[in-house]
């Protein structure tokens, strides 16, 4: 059977060129290849297998064009790690993209069975929290031990906009953080998603 590449452009919005992605790589495993590009309008997308696979994807293709559906509930959208990953063009620890999206207001849960994140946010949300997340944690990735602690300094800088200095030493002032004093390095010394949530309240209140 042969090898062969087709490209096609779907009309689709950004949250359901993504979920187009997912169930095409979900349903159809072995396409070789599937390369795709989101643009204004719509998504180019290539594909590489054999053609019978490739029949097969743009069957589903058309078939969520006509019934497009979000998995999750009413206004949610699934996004597999590995696409956000693809899309963003870096990895990021979704423990901390799921906290920041509660902490803006979003609704997101984290799915280890499908390796996947629920959220209501629209995906220049994801990517903007995912640009973001890298950056930061590139500030922290040599002043903290663990990965905890560098969970709870990425996420409270994202979060409160001040920067490494400030919620390091706003941290040693409420006991979340000590300095290791063989090597210098700050420890984390609560469960990093509840202090930050404690970080953030005290945080708030004082500049209320």
């Amino acid at each position: 059977m042969p090898l062969v590449k087709r490209r096609f452009f779907v009309n689709c919005r950004h949250n359901e060129c993504i979920e187009i992605i997912q169930r095409v790589s979900e349903k159809l495993p072995s396409i070789d290849t599937v390369e795709y590009e989101v643009r204004e309008g719509g998504m180019l997308i290539e594909m590489y297998g054999y053609s019978t696979d490739i029949k097969k994807a743009w069957t589903v293709i058309k078939e969520y064009i006509k019934h497009p559906g979000r998995q999750g509930g009413k206004g949610m959208f699934k996004y597999s790690l590995k696409t956000l990953s693809k899309q963003a063009g870096k990895t990021f620890p979704p423990a901390v993209l799921v906290k920041l999206l509660n902490l803006k207001g979003f609704k997101a849960q984290y799915s280890s069975i499908d390796e996947a994140i629920h959220t209501d946010a629209g995906l220049e949300v994801l990517m903007d929290l995912i640009n973001r997340v890298d950056a930061a944690v590139a500030l922290v990735r040599d002043k903290v031990k663990g990965t905890a602690g560098k969970y709870y300094l990425t996420t409270l800088m994202i979060a409160t906009g001040l920067g490494l200095e400030d919620v390091v030493n706003e941290s040693l002032r409420l006991g979340h953080l000590r300095v290791n004093e063989e090597d210098g390095l700050l420890t984390l010394a609560v469960e990093w998603d509840k202090g930050v949530d404690e970080f953030i309240k005290k945080y708030r209140l004082s500049s209320s």
